[in-house]
């Protein structure tokens, strides 16, 4: 069967090996060369299967794909995404899967592998668990299942984020008005553990692209980004709260 496939990556040579490996198979190939244009693409046009470099410009696979779900969400949509990079160790699967990824396709890519990623992604889009809420910024049945639907534990993890999360805040929007690397990847790293904790994958993702600001120095869009981060910490305080009625004493 041929595919719709929308091809991100800012590679030009990466680009014009996929997109040939991808005709050759006979799907048919959209080019992205960043995730700004990944995320614009997907929101005009529906594909069977976006493949995701993670590190890019402008904006990151990772960020790319937290947006595209967000978006997708609205509309009852989800949409394969497989990421494609050089790093595959356990931690990095984990990232991938916090920010919405369905899975990954080891680089320098291969047409065996390629074949391997495009039928594991449609094995998973037919196996999609019912969408969430809109209103809604963490997986809650998997944070639920995760506490064992224990009210007293939430209870006092609801208290324990109320006093963390502000703090954590402050320290972001502190290191941007100085200028400090090192406090930004830090804060950042925090808030990026407890939002993996709950289970909050846009929030998860979101941290993580300003804790990689921090590690490498390319602050683009640092601002906007805190102030989107700002939001889902909002919405997950206010989920986690909303929580309390669906947990037995």
């Amino acid at each position: 069967m041929s595919l719709k496939v929308l091809l991100a990556d800012d590679s030009r040579v990466n680009l014009k090996i996929a997109s040939m490996m991808l005709e050759q198979l006979g799907h048919q190939a959209t080019i992205a060369k960043n995730g700004r244009e990944a995320v614009d693409a997907a929101e005009k046009s529906f594909f069977d299967v976006i493949l995701m470099d993670v590190e890019m410009p402008e904006m990151d696979g990772l960020e790319a794909t937290g947006r595209i779900r967000a978006y997708e969400r609205k509309y009852a949509r989800h949409t394969p995404v497989i990421a494609m990079t050089a790093h595959s160790a356990e931690e990095d699967i984990q990232r991938f899967t916090s920010a919405g990824m369905d899975h990954y396709l080891a680089k320098p890519i291969t047409s065996a592998g390629l074949v391997e990623a495009l039928q594991s992604a449609g094995s998973a889009q037919a196996h999609l668990p019912a969408p969430r809420e809109t209103d809604w910024a963490l997986d809650r049945q998997q944070f639920l299942n995760r506490i064992g639907y224990d009210k007293e534990l939430l209870t006092e993890v609801i208290a324990l984020f109320g006093e963390d999360a502000p703090p954590k805040l402050k320290q972001l929007k502190s290191a941007l008005e100085t200028g400090d690397s090192q406090a930004l990847k830090q804060a950042a790293h925090a808030l990026k553990g407890m939002m993996g904790n709950f289970a909050a994958n846009e929030a998860y993702a979101t941290a993580f692209q300003l804790e990689t600001m921090g590690r490498t120095g390319r602050w683009d869009h640092a601002r906007e980004t805190l102030e989107r981060l700002e939001q889902q910490v909002k919405l997950v305080q206010k989920n986690l709260a909303e929580l309390t009625a669906e947990v037995a004493p």
